[in-house]
């Protein structure tokens, strides 16, 4: 297999007249980005499966031991519908956010790689931002938790 790639890339350089390294770090980089996106796609599904799997498996143990009297209340297919809507809602949701989740993360560390290959001072500038990110975030992150606490009592 790498010989038959090495020759179409040879006969590529030749007939076009290309420069042999550079597109073959072109090809690489290239044939790198394929392989991650298709373990991520992997990953992503996988993870997916393996959410529904632990969920159906949760409530179907919460089902066996649920008494009589919940069974007299709701009707089979209510449950039945319960099953398939929150099955689903991990099938749908869930597998978009953990991949836009990765992809932000795995773009986060090849900027900080970049910028670091390219200028590594320009880290030392970028630390004190990230800090001061941070703390805006849990600034923010107590005030709607106290928020959602302060709803909760006039609520109820």
């Amino acid at each position: 297999m790498e010989s038959m790639l090495s020759c179409l890339l040879a006969r590529l350089v030749s007939v076009l007249g290309i420069d042999g390294i550079s597109t073959c770090i072109d090809f690489n980089i290239s044939l790198l980005q394929v392989l991650i996106t298709m373990a991520n796609s992997f990953w992503v599904i996988l993870s997916s499966l393996t959410a529904a799997k632990c969920l159906h498996n949760s409530m179907v143990s919460s089902i066996l031991r649920a008494p009589m009297s919940f069974f007299h209340g709701n009707p089979i297919g209510r449950i039945i519908n319960r099953f398939a809507k929150d099955t689903g809602d991990i099938d749908r949701s869930i597998a978009v956010f953990s991949n836009m989740f990765m992809s932000s993360i795995f773009q986060l560390f090849s900027t900080f790689t970049l910028i670091g290959i390219v200028n590594i001072s320009s880290l030392w500038a970028i630390l004190p931002l990230l800090i001061a990110f941070y703390a805006a975030y849990i600034y923010y992150q107590v005030i709607i938790s106290f928020k959602v606490l302060l709803l909760g009592q006039v609520t109820s």
